[in-house]
């Protein structure tokens, strides 16, 4: 029967990838190393049982983030380890639990409640879950629960007052960094993988973020 690989593309870092990968997922391998004239062309890995190439083949194209991984965590603790792995050594953390890591390649690493969360026949936990969830970079699963649970004033008065969530979160989109674009929002389909738009990529470095941001009641 057919199988499908994702095959990615690197300038020349494709063997450094694969073993930061590797040494990133515990149940993971090396399968081969391809060389050509002494220079590595292509590798073969395994990570947690999802087979993966990737080809040596210049700086021609980059990575977006209309092509991610999404990672789904059953612990805080593995979000914790796996948010910290994938950034280390120059990536950087973006919005809703997205971050890229130091190649560029996008992950998404999310709590496996989170879809039951915010698909619950009751609109106003839904709503509270994702009010939540747009204040986060790393996703904070205990957070998540207590908005669900109704136990966050701010995600509580968010949900019960029409149109609020959508105000707050527009104020960010007039106040873009230079060079990213503005806005951001999160959507989570019914197959329970999260969307977060491109609007917002990278997280804004100017102080505007940090005095307008809504602050944590969780």
């Amino acid at each position: 029967m057919p199988t499908i690989t994702p095959f990615l593309w690197f300038d020349t870092q494709a063997e450094e990838a694969m073993n930061a990968y590797v040494s990133i997922f515990k149940r993971s391998k090396v399968i081969s190393v391809n060389r050509a004239q002494g220079k590595v062309m292509s590798v073969q890995f395994e990570l947690e049982g999802q087979s993966f190439m990737a080809l040596n083949a210049g700086p021609q194209f980059k990575f977006t983030e209309a092509i991610s991984f999404f990672v789904a965590c059953g612990t805080q603790q593995e979000i914790d380890e796996l948010w910290a792995k994938l950034i280390a050594d120059g990536g950087a953390p973006s919005r809703c639990g997205w971050l890229k890591d130091k190649f560029g390649l996008s992950w998404q690493i999310i709590p496996n409640t989170l879809g039951p969360m915010l698909s619950d026949k009751d609109p106003a936990r839904s709503t509270r879950v994702m009010n939540a969830m747009l204040q986060m970079d790393k996703l904070d699963l205990a957070r998540l629960q207590r908005a669900y649970d109704g136990q966050c004033r701010e995600e509580r008065r968010a949900a019960d007052t029409p149109g609020r969530r959508d105000r707050r979160f527009d104020r960010f989109a007039s106040r873009p960094t230079a060079g990213s674009p503005p806005g951001t929002s999160c959507r989570l389909s019914t197959s329970k993988a999260v969307d977060c738009l491109r609007l917002w990529p990278r997280r804004p470095t100017t102080s505007a973020w940090s005095s307008s941001r809504a602050p944590s009641t969780c």
